[in-house]
């Protein structure tokens, strides 16, 4: 009876290993077409007269809301055609409105990982050659006073709830789900999360955001913390681009 239980507890384990891999495989193929996929549609609206000029402010700003919307959709809309069932509210951190201790649960977190990505950065300028004051083309002039509304709605307010909603929300609960453990589940959100950033010094501060917004959707069960922790880092870095170029590396 012992080894029946060891052996049903082993298969259980592949079982979770397999579909953990599955999952981390789909969130990247679903990111990669999503690029791909937005290229090809601006150039088919540019090639039938609609032009879609992705080199300007408010062209950059729509191709971004483009591209979350097509991993959204491969992220949800694929399994569900497959296995004819959509992700629960509470699998992705969706199952309660937005609450005041979500607000205070993401001051809080500021302050972790301003700790935390000040530690971290400060161990990589041990680093040879590595530079962490290197700024990030965030693909948009700050400078145009009449863009700043629909610049702040897109970076502070759009980007936020959509990659917490990716990164933290599906991608989390879908580890989760399959018996990864908080640790592990978050390192490799984490890490996902700061490859997709291409940079290196951008990557690290990333990555120390990710593991705070991971914890906070652990111990809430939501996404919300993660979302006006993330909201407000960006609106700190938003406010410091209309004055300075030196918020610019920590846009995201």
């Amino acid at each position: 009876m012992m080894a029946m239980k060891r052996h049903m507890h082993h298969r259980l384990s592949r079982s979770n290993l397999r579909w953990i891999g599955i999952w981390v495989g789909w969130f990247i193929i679903s990111f990669v077409i999503a690029q791909l996929a937005s290229v090809v549609i601006v150039k088919i609206l540019q090639a039938i007269g609609i032009m879609w000029p992705v080199q300007t402010t408010m062209g950059a700003l729509w191709f971004r809301v483009l591209i979350y919307s097509i991993f959204v959709a491969l992220l949800v809309v694929v399994p569900y055609m497959m296995r004819k069932r959509l992700p629960s509210a509470s699998l992705v951190g969706l199952h309660r409105p937005m609450e005041w201790k979500d607000i205070l649960l993401a001051i809080a977190g500021m302050v972790m990982y301003l700790l935390l990505a000040a530690g971290a950065l400060w161990l990589a300028r041990l680093v040879p050659g590595f530079d962490i004051s290197q700024a990030q083309d965030v693909g948009v002039d700050t400078s145009l006073t009449a863009q700043r509304i629909p610049i702040f709605m897109v970076l502070v307010v759009i980007t936020p709830f959509f990659e917490e909603f990716m990164f933290r929300g599906f991608l989390y609960g879908r580890l989760r789900q399959h018996r990864l453990s908080t640790w592990v589940s978050a390192l490799v959100v984490s890490g996902l999360f700061a490859i997709a950033h291409m940079q290196w010094n951008v990557g690290i501060d990333v990555f120390c955001l990710s593991l705070v917004a991971c914890y906070l959707r652990e111990i809430t069960g939501t996404i919300w913390p993660g979302v006006i922790l993330h909201m407000i880092k960006n609106g700190l870095a938003f406010y410091a681009l209309i004055l300075t170029t030196s918020g610019a590396m920590w846009l995201w």
